[in-house]
């Protein structure tokens, strides 16, 4: 079984595994203890919430990199952008194991729970960002089934944006699914766990970690106070490492992420890694596809933009490589929501400046 899962995890992680590095990464304790309390109880579900780039992709991969070793849990990781849009989470997954996990069987899970003793034993659903579902209703709908059936010995935690998990949980109520299935952390009476920006002890290591890689100065103990309580912020971490290479940190970055983005983008503008010409890709031909017809994508088919944009493979390479774009299949989407939320942003203030938008 936990070949069939590696198997099916594989295609899942090439597209997560761009997000994630063990070099960088830094263990959040508590959380781990939540998911460590989460597995050894009788709860089905575990949501982890976090805004864009705050680290929960990371705390996927990382979660399923220290379980596929543990001879009791066999760990699938999904992405939930490339969730088949189906009414059935066990549907997609008896699919996935005997078309890829190769077990003979159509109703796999059941041949799985039939042949093996599953008493102290756990199937581990690892269900990445599924508020990039082109229709994230259905995830809620689809893992209904999955705690009705296999409650005692499946186990599904899935990550999201905090907002886009209020509207998932106002519609979990609407097909009935019960409260009493989700994991809520000791003491509290959420039924989801919060990521949020790192703590100073984590913020320690995890600048050190990044500062060896980067090669920037000075040490975390050199630091301003208020540089130090921005830094704290993962995606903020990320964009000053990348603009402060080699240099010293300090003379280089300040702000929130609003004003870390265009300068990261002016920095890789300078450095001959993005030109001109993919700037005007986004603004002129990728956000608008994502606007078109009054929508709000995030995602859109490389089919589409070759239509409006010449040269769109070679402007796709260097954005994709760059971090801002990510590819999935045929489709393109911005690799962080807080990218897709600044370049929407900026989009629709020029639209109002020109009079275009009331």
């Amino acid at each position: 079984m936990k070949q069939s899962c590696e198997r099916i995890s594989a295609f899942h992680l090439a597209i997560l595994g761009d997000k994630f590095s063990s070099e960088l990464y830094v263990q959040r304790p508590i959380l781990q203890a939540y998911l460590d309390d989460f597995l050894a109880s009788d709860k089905c579900f575990f949501v982890l919430v976090g805004q864009s780039g705050v680290g929960k992709t990371n705390f996927i991969c990382n979660a399923y990199k220290r379980y596929r070793s543990d001879e009791n849990i066999a760990c699938v990781v999904y992405d939930g952008a490339s969730l088949a849009m189906v009414t059935s989470l066990t549907e997609q997954i008896n699919r996935d194991f005997t078309d890829i996990g190769r077990i003979p069987c159509a109703n796999a899970l059941r041949y799985v729970e039939f042949s093996n003793d599953m008493t102290n034993k756990r199937l581990l659903l690892l269900i990445d960002a599924v508020n990039e579902h082109r229709d994230m209703y259905t995830i809620i709908q689809a893992i209904k089934e999955v705690g009705a059936q296999y409650g005692q010995w499946i186990k599904v935690v899935i990550s999201c944006r905090p907002h886009a998990w209020e509207l998932l949980y106002r519609h979990a109520f609407r097909v009935r699914l019960p409260k009493l299935l989700f994991y809520s952390p000791p003491g509290s009476r959420s039924i989801y766990v919060e990521l949020g920006d790192f703590s100073n002890k984590e913020m320690a290591k995890a600048y050190e970690r990044y500062r060896k890689l980067y090669g920037f100065e000075p040490s975390y103990d050199s630091l301003p106070s208020k540089l130090k309580r921005t830094l704290r912020n993962p995606l903020i971490l990320w964009l000053v490492a990348e603009i402060s290479r080699e240099k010293d940190i300090r003379s280089q970055v300040g702000g929130t992420d609003t004003r870390l983005i265009p300068q990261y983008v002016s920095h890789l503008v300078t450095g001959r890694i993005l030109l001109d010409r993919d700037l005007d890709f986004i603004e002129h031909a990728f956000v608008p596809l994502c606007l078109k017809e009054g929508q709000c994508l995030n995602e859109i088919c490389v089919e589409r933009l070759a239509e409006v944009w010449e040269s769109t493979e070679e402007c796709l390479d260097r954005l994709i490589y760059s971090g801002i774009l990510m590819r999935r299949d045929e489709s393109v989407r911005f690799r962080y929501e807080r990218f897709y939320d600044y370049y929407i942003g900026m989009h629709l203030l020029r639209l109002v400046e020109s009079g275009q938008v009331p």
